[in-house]
């Protein structure tokens, strides 16, 4: 977790914390306590390791709709088993951030 030892000016900026996620969700947890808020960001860790989830902020971590958005979408692409723990590649999937029109 590259982001353990990056200064808070980075830990907050989006896009490199997009790329830490990208490879590693759980990279979450060294993520600014903004971007572990960000519906997008949290979206995308979890789609790289669903146990990132437990890592975002708690307003996340306690919204059932996004949850079950979440679930939906790791079934959407043939990740069934996504809330056991599973993990949904996103070179498999097409979708890298967060999509009403997708999951609804």
């Amino acid at each position: 977790y590259a982001l353990k030892f990056a200064s808070d000016l980075l830990r907050d900026d989006s896009e490199i914390v997009r790329l830490a996620v990208r490879q590693e969700g759980c990279a979450l947890c060294h993520a600014s306590e903004r971007l572990r808020g960000d519906r997008d960001m949290v979206f995308l860790a979890a789609c790289s390791n669903v146990f990132a989830l437990e890592l975002a902020a708690e307003h996340l971590q306690d919204d059932y709709v996004f949850r079950r958005k979440l679930d939906k979408h790791m079934t959407a692409v043939g990740n069934p088993s996504a809330r056991h723990g599973s993990i949904c590649r996103l070179a498999e999937c097409e979708c890298s951030k967060w999509d009403e029109e997708m999951l609804n």
